[in-house]
């Protein structure tokens, strides 16, 4: 043992993650950023080593599973087989993994340089066995409760007869099993003492005749790893694939495109019962190393002792992922499920990241508040139109329309002023805290700049704010934002809710250090966060928490990007002007550039014989967007007060055909137009984190916060 060079390191800290889909990922522990950060932190406040670090004696396997901190660990085997390791500290925890049930639930020793230290058990005290139940149909119910989560093995029959299922696997949305005339689900239940909790069930592809009598057996029990949830796996074994992520239970992964069985049901955590920590005297280097003694008596003494390593360390830091997908502050305060902020509360953090904002525009107390009416629009002009941006839209007769829109008209403009052209404008109650914004938008972020209104005069239209505009690279003078489009945001119930939000977390832990996470960078014709990073950052500073800035990150990396995608001017190959002041962008096989794509474009570059016009009265509309579907008839082309969103049939989800615009300096017949545009994105839809970029710009800010926090310690 020795004493020399030991290091001090943070007392043991819990984290949690509150948040939506960009925090839930794919509903386990160490999803997207949250996993990043959980990495730092054991790297960077602890001294860790995982399973493949360890010196291995005697019989091994390697185990891989997404409940393994890192994705996999040793299972030993036989008395005398071992691991061997030299830490520094003054403790040390090893996380285990358990196999359900007891029937070879073992003893293992620790041993402290060379001298036997403790002995330890891997008993799984978690419920396990077998189970058979009966349900009378109703030729109603399709889904029939089997009491308990965790189920597996199971054997089912209507009126005597088998029938085919399994375990659900299914990703979000996933399709019926076309093998199946059942899957096994997970729901919510009532538990013994009346309280929901999760349970499997059986759903039915069709539910059974009236006076069916289904019947049904399984084996059950949980398995034990770093990661505590109430999902299990399809098969008996640690390491055998995991059932869905996803359940019935309301609300939708993603609000936008909801879908059948795709609820988050509960948070992630690590788990207390997977880890056994020793604590010293003193902070040292020790060698340890772990042995299988044999049999634990109290199991069924059956086949071979075993142990399973998933990592040691020498300080264990708890981690909660509180993220469902499709969630909303109100949301987190109104579940009487088990995913509220007063169970976040309840876990007893010592820091707390709030990432939300992504789905709460589409609840009461956010929207727009002030419209425009615009008369004689063409049925084709309708079509091109985003749906998001539409108060009403009004079916006049044949190829006439009326709508009335957020986009306002901008009138005159100062770096910190906006005056607003009121001309068939309507004022819902535009007041100071609402959010100015400010710019034309076709797809480019970085031309709209949002501001928190101090004060509104309403004789002149006029809203001063504290944050002056800056130039951009569509709009490099201030004075030139006049003609383009203003709109006036309202985000007071996301506000609102948030406040109550972080106030539950302080009434149970007034000591909580809480940090936001602002939303991403978002394709404002699809979801419109117009507003909500100015929001969370004024929310943050008037109630002294930590911010994770990643609005401007992500706009900053987006627009680095090299523009390593050619598109052409109306036919394959060809960038010859013809004199026109609008091209359709084409592929080199001739569709739309952005649909072939398949996701909206960023960063474009335009070049009339080599010099750079993008942004210089040249711009490029279309892209993706919630417009009217397609097969809308032209008298079905009608909104009433915003009720444009993906759950009206009228809607879809959807390419504008994509066009290079000129409005100024129209390259004559003959000049070469070169267009090109980045295909690298932050994110597939510009929502959820499933790229490197994007993921990569989130766990970079969030781990800056969090050195900043343990740094407050």
């Amino acid at each position: 043992m020795s004493v020399e060079h030991s290091r001090t390191y943070p007392q043991a800290t819990r984290v949690a993650f509150a948040g939506d889909s960009i925090t839930w990922v794919d509903g386990l522990l160490d999803e997207g950023f949250v996993g990043e950060a959980d990495r730092y932190i054991r790297d960077t406040f602890a001294e860790t080593l995982t399973h493949d670090k360890l010196l291995v004696s005697g019989q091994k396997e390697a185990l891989s599973s997404r409940k393994f901190y890192g994705g996999g660990a040793w299972k030993l085997t036989g008395s005398g087989s071992g691991a061997a390791f030299t830490l520094e500290g003054d403790e040390l925890t090893v996380v285990q993994g358990k196999e359900r049930g007891n029937e070879a639930a073992t003893l293992i020793d620790l041993y402290v340089d060379g001298v036997l230290y403790d002995t330890f058990s891997n008993l799984n005290e978690s419920p396990s066995g077998e189970e058979a139940v009966r349900f009378a149909a109703d030729g109603a119910a399709d889904t029939f409760d089997l009491g308990r989560p965790f189920t597996y093995a199971h054997n089912v029959t209507v009126d005597g007869e088998a029938v085919a299922g399994h375990l659900s696997r299914s990703g979000y949305g996933g399709a019926f099993p076309r093998e199946c005339e059942y899957i096994v689900i997970r729901i919510y239940g009532a538990g013994p003492d009346g309280e929901p909790e999760v349970h499997h069930a059986l759903k039915f592809r069709q539910a059974p005749a009236t006076g069916a009598v289904i019947e049904a057996s399984f084996r059950y029990g949980e398995t034990i790893a770093y990661v505590k949830s109430t999902v299990g796996e399809a098969e008996e074994r640690l390491g055998s694939p995991l059932e869905s992520r996803y359940g019935e239970g309301g609300v939708a992964f993603d609000p936008a495109r909801p879908v059948a069985v795709s609820s988050g049901l509960d948070f992630r955590e690590t788990e207390s019962r997977a880890i056994r920590t020793w604590r010293f005297p003193h902070a040292a280097k020790r060698s340890f190393e772990l042995k299988i003694r044999g049999f634990d008596p109290r199991g069924g003494c059956t086949g071979e002792p075993y142990g399973i390593v998933n990592f040691v360390t020498n300080r264990f830091h708890a981690v909660m992922n509180a993220g469902i997908g499709g969630w909303t502050a109100r949301l987190f305060l109104g579940d009487r499920g088990l995913r509220s902020a007063e169970r976040i509360a309840n876990w007893k953090p010592d820091i707390v990241f709030i990432g939300l904002g992504t789905n709460d525009d589409w609840e009461a107390g956010n929207g727009f508040v002030a419209s425009r009416r615009v008369e004689g629009l063409s049925e084709a002009g309708v079509r091109g139109q985003p749906a998001l941006f539409i108060r009403n839209c009004r079916y006049v007769g044949p190829d006439r329309y009326s709508i009335d829109t957020a986009e306002l008209v901008v009138a005159s403009c100062t770096p910190q002023s906006v005056t607003i052209d009121r001309t068939d404008m309507t004022d819902d109650g535009i007041k100071p805290g609402d959010i100015i914004v400010v710019g034309d938008y076709y797809g480019d972020n970085r031309n709209v700049q949002n501001r928190m209104i101090e004060s509104w005069d309403p004789l002149t239209g006029t809203a001063f704010f504290a944050d002056p505009l800056a130039p951009t690279r569509v709009t490099p003078h201030i004075s030139d934002y006049a003609g383009q489009a203003v709109r006036i945001k309202c985000v007071e119930g996301y506000v609102s809710a948030m406040e109550r939000m972080i106030g539950t977390i302080r009434a149970v832990n007034p000591e909580a250090r809480i940090a936001l996470i602002e939303t991403g960078l978002s394709n404002y014709n699809t979801r419109l966060l117009t507003g909500y990073p100015e929001a969370i950052r004024d929310l943050a500073r008037r109630c002294g928490l930590e911010l994770a800035e990643v609005y401007r990150p992500l706009l900053e990396w987006q627009y680095k990007q090299p523009h390593d995608l050619q598109g052409f001017i109306g036919s394959v190959e060809n960038t010859m002007s013809d004199g026109s002041a609008d091209y359709p962008i084409v592929s080199a096989s001739g569709r739309d550039l952005s649909e072939e794509a398949r996701y909206q474009l960023r960063n474009w570059s335009v070049r009339v014989d080599g010099d750079e016009r993008y942004g210089d009265g040249c711009r490029i509309e279309g892209g993706f967007a919630l417009a009217f579907a397609p097969t809308a008839a032209p008298e079905q082309l009608t909104i009433t007060e915003w009720d444009g969103r993906s759950r009206n049939p009228k809607m879809a989800y959807r390419f504008i055909p994509s066009r290079l615009v000129f409005t100024r300096n129209i390259p004559p017949a003959g000049a070469r137009i070169e267009v090109s545009v980045s295909s690298a994105k932050w994110s597939p839809d510009d929502a959820h984190l499933g790229l490197p970029g994007g993921g990569g710009v989130y766990a970079k800010q969030v781990k800056a916060a969090l050195s900043r926090m343990f740094a407050a310690e």
